[in-house]
């Protein structure tokens, strides 16, 4: 996922097999963005194109953005936090049904 397409209070988890394994699957909130990348970073995560901060309760971890997955909006959660009417289609494409 790319650094620029985040904001400040955004759900997301880290898929981040080496460093952090045990976070696969835990929603966190995006806290802070950094798009600057010095070369040492760039040569190690060239598919990054910033750095995330993230909070999970009461522990905050960084991660390049490169490991950053959105957590899909479902039908359950739309209705539950936006659409009144669970049979009516989603304004949009983007959140699965």
């Amino acid at each position: 996922m790319k650094a620029s397409e985040l904001r400040m209070g955004n759900y997301v988890t880290i898929d981040n097999h080496n460093s952090w394994p045990d976070l696969k699957d835990l929603a966190m909130v995006v806290t802070g963005v950094n798009n600057h990348m010095d070369k040492h970073d760039l040569e190690l995560f060239s598919d990054s194109d910033g750095k995330v901060n993230l909070q999970s309760k009461y522990e905050t971890y960084g991660q390049f953005s490169q490991f950053i997955s959105p957590i899909p909006l479902t039908k359950e959660w739309w209705s539950y936090y936006l659409w009144v009417d669970t049979k009516a289609k989603p304004p949009c494409s983007i959140f699965k049904t």
